[in-house]
Formats: structure tokens, C-alpha cells, sequence
């Protein structure tokens, strides 16, 4: 996956709902992932369905990363092939996912 486009003049990622200024994304993304992080820890079986000797593997957590994020991020769940950063704070080091 390339790096994710971010909008002209501005640090804020590409995402699915169009915003521009990083203070409503973050909101978006906060109140997004929070209704689907209610969702699988409802029922996580039937949410995010995998093997039990699997959970938690790579592909167990994609799933989960794609479950959270897919109403904000068209890349959602998908890996990536750069380091992200979210204001001052830097995503999991691309070197760490594995």
C-alpha cells in the first residue's frame, strides 16, 4: 500500500467522510470506532469471525483494524508500507508489523 494521499496545504489523512480539518476528523474517527468497538466486544465472534488458534495473528488483527476504521478509511485494514503518524504521536512502526 502507498501512502495514503492527504489533503492539499494539510496533514489530514484522505478518509471516507470527506473532512479536511484534523480536529473533526479525529471526532469522527473517535465516535466511528468507538460504535464499532462497542459492536465486537459485543460479539466478537460474529463481528470479526476467526479460529480460535488464529486470534490474534496478523490477519486476526487487519481484521479488527478494517472492523474499526472502515466507515473513516478507505485503507482501512490493509497493510501498509510506511510509518504514520497522527499529529505528534507515531502509528506502530512499520518494522514492527510483521
Amino acid at each position: 500500500m502507498t501512502d495514503p494521499e492527504r489533503y492539499p496545504s494539510t496533514n489530514v489523512y484522505v478518509n471516507l467522510l470527506g473532512l479536511r480539518r484534523s480536529n473533526d476528523l479525529e471526532l469522527a474517527e473517535a465516535v466511528l470506532s468507538t460504535k464499532r468497538n462497542k459492536e465486537f466486544f459485543e460479539s466478537p465472534d460474529t463481528e470479526i469471525p476467526i479460529a480460535s488458534e488464529d486470534r490474534f495473528s496478523l490477519e486476526h488483527l487487519r481484521r479488527i483494524h478494517y472492523h474499526l476504521f472502515q466507515d473513516v478509511y478507505p485503507w482501512a485494514g490493509k497493510l501498509r508500507s510506511f510509518n504514520m503518524s497522527k499529529g505528534f504521536f507515531d502509528l506502530l512502526l512499520l518494522q514492527k508489523i510483521s
